[in-house]
């Protein structure tokens, strides 16, 4: 175990190695850069000679068919609440004449590598790539520490030039504006220091700015309701439209229906969407009550048999309209074939539908036509048997082709419709092989003529 440590924090030390602290007061921080010796790596991809370059210690920015640049971070601790900005000087640099870096290939699949051509829009341009010598973060909190990335770019390609400029020497300045005191170090434990000490470049400067103790976690709503307490039930809905619950309904799955006040009903969800997979985003701080509409029909205050509970229920998947002026985007809940409505009784009142008159227009246009969409495809295949990545047909072979029929309700058939149809194509690709070898050509018919012809 202490070997293993060891070895741990001489790598994390060596990461700073580049980068040095030479001034901190209380409002302003100085770090200097300077670039070790790079290695530069030839490499001929037909007949386009390549250069990879790299130092000891570096990360690489590999983005899809841009070029590979090592770059360097540094984490800079802030006071509670500070800003911060950011200037700096080059002291030293140098050039690279008749240099082409190497562009990125990003692994894909479980076979290998697969061939990606280079981003001309990047190799074809007389902007420098990376366009930012230094960059700032946003701040955010480790181990009660708030903290921002500097990245350094000590490696600038110039395409339209096929030179490359080395930044052998930086001095960056750091500026807090606002922020306040925090608690001291000594309020973390001693392996929160060590790992503070190890990757913080200003940890000295930071010993009263860790961030206080959440007490306690607060709800915004102000009722906390609890499964263990009343009658809880799931309703499944698997597409979007209005529901109707009734009482003799509800007596027929064993619930004794006299005992229920009609005024308490109450029904939760939250759309049936999936939540965001970025912890950043927000949740939910408690259930999602929807409105209802609950006829009680002899107005005796009880839910009856011939009683009912209205509410519009979305299923799993459906169209999303963000924008006017954009067609609608489908989503899909790849975790569930059902979204479950939870209703119980007899806790807290419910919330109702609240009746709105119709407006009244004397000249108004009746619609007789409107733009539909339509999603055909089903969730059958997942290429890697694993993930969220699913697809409907499955082609093999050299050859192969697939009918599917369609029914399209009361469309009208004079009117022009567009069909939109998407492909993901596999195989095993060697690193920097030709990828004309491996192309796919697909022809979609419909209704016996081409729509789509030879598209690769």
């Amino acid at each position: 175990m202490n070997k293993f440590l060891t070895l741990f924090l001489l790598i994390a030390t060596a990461m700073l190695a580049q980068g040095k602290l030479t001034h901190s007061s209380s409002r302003s921080i100085t770090l200097s850069f300077e670039l070790p010796e790079i290695s530069q790596r030839p490499l001929s991809i037909g007949s386009q000679d390549y250069v990879r370059v790299d130092y000891p210690d570096s990360r690489m920015r590999a983005e899809a068919g841009a070029p590979l640049i090592p770059y360097s971070v540094y984490r800079i601790a802030l006071p509670p609440g500070a800003t911060v900005k950011m200037q700096y000087d080059i002291l030293s640099q140098r050039e690279l004449s008749a240099t082409s870096l190497l562009p990125a290939v990003i692994v894909s699949g479980t076979r290998g590598s697969a061939y990606l051509d280079r981003d001309e829009t990047i190799y074809g341009s007389a902007a420098p790539y990376p366009g930012e010598i230094v960059t700032v973060s946003e701040p955010y909190i480790h181990r009660r520490m708030r903290m921002v990335d500097v990245t350094v770019y000590p490696v600038q390609f110039h395409p339209a030039e096929q030179r490359v400029r080395l930044i052998e020497a930086l001095a960056i300045r750091l500026n807090y504006g606002g922020g306040t005191a925090g608690d001291n170090l000594s309020r973390l434990s001693k392996t929160e220091r060590m790992h503070l000490k190890q990757r913080v470049l200003n940890f000295d400067q930071a010993h009263d700015w860790v961030m206080p103790l959440q007490r306690s976690l607060q709800k915004s709503s102000a009722v906390d309701y609890d499964f263990n307490s009343g009658d809880w039930f799931k309703i499944p809905v698997s597409a979007e439209g209005i529901y109707k619950i009734t009482g003799s309904f509800l007596q027929s799955q064993s619930i004794n229906i006299s005992q229920i006040n009609s005024t308490t009903l109450q029904m939760f969800n939250y759309g049936g969407k999936p939540l965001s997979t970025n912890v950043a985003d927000p949740r939910p701080a408690d259930l999602n009550e929807i409105s209802i509409e609950v006829t009680d029909l002899n107005g005796n205050g009880s839910f009856d048999t011939n009683d009912a509970i209205y509410f519009y229920g979305n299923g799993p998947t459906g169209w999303r309209y963000d924008n006017v002026t954009q067609p609608p985007a489908f989503f899909l809940n790849p975790y569930s074939f059902q979204n479950y409505y939870l209703l119980t009784f007899n806790q807290n009142p419910g919330k109702r539908i609240v009746p709105e008159g119709s407006p009244q227009f004397s000249n108004a246009t009746r619609i007789t036509r409107f733009n539909d969409y339509y999603r055909f495809e089903e969730e059958r295949e997942n290429i890697l048997a694993s993930g969220l990545d699913w697809y409907w047909l499955k082609f093999s072979g050299t050859s192969a082709q697939q009918s599917v029929s369609l029914t399209l309700p009361q469309n009208i058939i004079t009117e022009n419709a567009t069909l939109e149809a998407r492909f993901k194509g596999g195989a095993g690709v060697h690193y920097y092989d030709n990828s004309t070898t491996y192309q796919y050509a697909f022809t979609v018919n419909l209704n016996g003529v081409p729509v789509i012809a030879n598209e690769t």
